[in-house]
């Protein structure tokens, strides 16, 4: 509850607030279901994922043998590899890696979901 002047000559003006017409409340419950099950088809995508996932080792080849890597690797190509891995889509923010791996050798990756979550071995092998 705000005033009536402070309503029209300020939140109204900047679009900050809407009159509650019967137009806009149904409008807000449409947007809240649509919001819940995007949610919810989210929350079972990950469920898939970490079934498919969890406890699996993924192997990257990289160009040098010598112990150090040229660049580090990403949780971008970590989620590229695991999306290829399992024909559905891991984000990149969902990736949480320990420490920048820029040598070659073993490493445990943790996938942390809003509702779920996996830890996956990643094997770095010199080409």
């Amino acid at each position: 509850e705000v005033s009536d002047g402070y309503a029209r000559n300020f939140l109204f003006r900047k679009k900050l607030a809407a009159a509650a017409t019967p137009a806009e409340i149904e409008k807000h419950r449409a947007k809240l279901a649509e919001r819940e099950a995007e949610r919810k088809r989210l929350a079972e995508q990950a469920e898939r994922v970490v079934k498919l996932i969890d406890g699996k080792t993924v192997t990257f080849q990289v160009k040098n043998d010598q112990g150090t890597l040229f660049a580090a690797v990403t949780p971008a190509q970590v989620a590229e590899k695991l999306s290829d891995l399992v024909g559905e889509e891991v984000p990149e923010t969902a990736v949480r890696l320990p420490e920048a791996i820029k040598k070659i050798g073993s490493y445990e990756a943790k996938l942390d979901f809003v509702s779920a979550a996996a830890t996956v071995r990643l094997d770095i092998r010199g080409a």
